[in-house]
């Protein structure tokens, strides 16, 4: 399967690139932003009658670092040895009217056998991926405007992915950090999907404005056992409301988590999990509120960046069970820290836990904390060294039956054109 998936990426990899090579000299790269690289020379005849615009950008990201793992209980020892990995990524934007996007993103990773892909105790990188060194089609969808309202289509796309605009700037080292908390509201996994949502249009982008998405993905809706808007599938929908700026927002989000009718209900906070304290056979409900606020100038004031999740779960067995789950989340950020163009970012937080448990011996599960710390150096435009450091304090695996600590330390280069 997996040379048949790469037989069919290579020709369509190697035609995109083999354009821009060509042309290389007439790019348009203005200071190493990724989003002003352009291929100009790409749009003249290549669909049809259509003029397209086709926009390549990417990255390329380098650790080493290690994991220091208390581990008080009998379970996955992640070790203390020196470890490395990689992950490229290449970003292709492709607009046929000049107002719609079909965005693909290929990736390549090597992170199999490391920590940084581990979502048992919350130490997998945001930067992470593996693919045993193959490139994947990560990502793929069409995005396009009807009237005053974007609508978002295809096969491998996240909930996240489809609301009117993120709701959390902080930019997190460990995936668990990303949306204001990777917990259960937010946490999706990359399926069929579709969404729309709406922004009220202003005189000026800085303006405070009202916004409102809606968006359901299938984590079977590629399985024709399963399909999509079934029981089989397990499905999210996901609806958000905000109000404010670039500057500020608050936002409300619904999540609701659909089980397949046979089998155990996926996590949804996969990379933010404390404890479940039991099982989920039911689905889920519940609000993730956001906010966060930037000063008008940088200096010894942070940025701030919040979140809270509550779920309620309607199990459908009877035992241990998990009946509400919870997670918050606070960031700082301070952009210029010391020099300019550095970045010092810290974030806190309290993985999901199952808040109530009903046949437990307990009311709710142990609630750990996680906390990283990072450091940008802007090396140039275009590289970026960021020594980390981050932890855990009584932090467990998914298992009820113990509590660890862990201390990790990582050093990331990341390369972006």
């Amino acid at each position: 399967m997996k040379l048949f998936q790469q037989l069919l990426i290579a020709p369509a990899a190697l035609g995109l690139i083999a354009p821009v090579a060509a042309t290389a000299n007439e790019l348009n790269i203005n200071e190493g932003k990724t989003s002003d690289v352009v291929a100009e020379d790409l749009y003249a005849g290549q669909f049809d009658d259509f003029e397209t615009t086709t926009k390549l950008s990417g990255k390329v990201v380098f650790n080493v670092g290690a994991i220091n793992l208390d581990d008080d209980v009998a379970g996955a020892d992640m070790g203390d040895k020196l470890t490395s990995g990689y992950v490229v990524q290449y970003n292709i934007k492709t607009s046929f009217t000049g107002e719609d996007k079909l965005y693909t993103r290929l990736k390549a990773g090597d992170m199999a056998n490391t920590p940084w892909e581990n979502t048992a105790y919350n130490t997998h990188l945001k930067d992470a991926h593996n693919s045993t060194n193959a490139i994947q089609v990560d990502k793929i969808w069409y995005e396009f405007p009807v009237g005053q309202f974007k609508v978002w289509a295809g096969p491998r796309i996240e909930n996240s992915s489809m609301v009117a605009s993120k709701p959390s700037i902080y930019k997190p080292l460990l995936k668990s950090f990303d949306l204001g908390g990777n917990g259960p509201v937010y946490g999706s996994s990359t399926s069929p999907g579709f969404g729309v949502a709406w922004v009220q249009p202003t005189e000026s982008k800085s303006d405070f404005r009202w916004e409102v998405a809606t968006n359901y993905a299938a984590s079977g809706g590629d399985d024709s056992t399963r399909g999509i808007l079934t029981d089989e599938s397990q499905g999210k929908w996901l609806s958000k409301v905000g109000y404010g700026s670039p500057r500020m927002q608050v936002s409300l989000a619904y999540a609701q988590n659909i089980c397949r009718s046979d089998t155990t209900c996926r996590d949804w906070a996969a990379n933010s999990s404390s404890t479940q304290g039991g099982t989920t056979t039911g689905d889920s409900r519940g609000l993730g509120l956001r906010g966060y606020w930037k000063p008008e100038e940088t200096g010894i004031v942070p940025s701030i960046q919040v979140g809270l999740d509550q779920m309620d779960v309607d199990n459908t067995t009877t035992g241990t069970e998990t009946e509400k789950q919870s997670m918050w989340m606070a960031g700082l950020t301070w952009k210029d820290a010391f020099q300019d163009g550095n970045k010092l970012a810290a974030a806190v937080m309290s993985p999901t836990i199952a808040s109530s448990i009903r046949g437990g011996a307990d009311d709710g599960a142990k609630s750990g904390l996680q906390w990283e710390v990072y450091y940008d150096v802007s090396i140039n435009d275009g590289m970026t060294v960021t020594p980390a450091i981050f932890g855990a304090q009584d932090i467990s695996d998914g298992a009820a039956t113990g509590h660890d600590d862990y201390l990790g330390a990582v050093v990331k280069t990341t390369f972006k054109f």
